[in-house]
Formats: structure tokens, C-alpha cells, sequence
């Protein structure tokens, strides 16, 4: 297990809801997600790749003013992948709020950046 490795990835994930938030889903991409990356939204089919998970966070965020914030849970990370169990809270513009688990796998790239390769999340009842 490496210390090290779990807090840049802590550290990474940690820039997701500043980019979202801010309606910023090329920067979000680029920095968060690995470019054959696979979201598992709850209710939704999978989506497979970088571009077409942005452009689903991005109608979300488009169509309900949506605002997250993250917190961690646990990770445990490698040398080369991680894992990470989080919460959120996503409030949309007309104050919904729902809170969640995610649960995230992150691999190292070989410019040895980390990146997350599977973004699973549902809301808890």
C-alpha cells in the first residue's frame, strides 16, 4: 500500500467538483478521467469513454443547475491503481439535494499521472 500514491489521488479527485462546479467538462475530462474511462450512473446505462461521460455530466449540470461536493471515505492505493469509496452531495439549482456513494478505480498513466478508469456513484435512499 502506498501513502504517497493514495493522497495524489485524494489529491486529484479532489479537483472534480471545482471543475464541474465551475462548467469546466474539457478541463474535467482531461484531468480526472482516463481516456477509455467507464461511468456507471445509477438509473442509466453505462458510458464508455472520456468525451461521452463529460458531455453526460455536462447536460446534467445544463439542465438542472447541478453542484457537487466529494468526500472520502477510504482509498487504497498501489503502485499502479487505486481505489476509492466517497460520498457526495449533489444540489441542484432549485436546492434538491441528494446525497451519495461513489466508488472509483484509478490507474496510473504512463506519464505518471493518475487517472480514474471506472466513476460508479448512486444516491442513498
Amino acid at each position: 500500500m502506498s501513502a504517497a500514491n493514495a493522497k495524489t489521488v485524494e489529491d486529484a479527485r479532489a479537483r472534480f467538483p471545482l471543475l464541474f462546479n465551475e462548467g469546466r467538462f474539457d478541463e474535467l475530462g482531461t484531468w480526472f478521467y482516463a481516456e477509455d474511462a467507464i461511468a456507471l450512473p445509477a438509473d442509466h446505462d453505462l458510458i464508455e469513454g472520456r468525451g461521452p461521460i463529460c458531455d453526460y455530466l455536462a447536460g446534467l449540470r445544463e439542465a438542472t443547475g447541478l453542484r457537487f461536493e466529494l468526500g472520502v471515505l477510504k482509498i487504497v492505493a498501489g503502485a499502479s491503481s487505486a481505489s476509492v469509496i466517497g460520498t457526495y452531495v449533489a444540489t441542484t439549482a432549485d436546492g434538491a439535494r441528494a446525497e451519495g456513494l461513489t466508488h472509483e478505480a484509478w490507474v496510473r498513466q504512463s506519464d505518471g499521472t493518475w487517472k480514474c478508469s471506472v466513476d460508479m456513484w448512486h444516491d442513498r435512499p
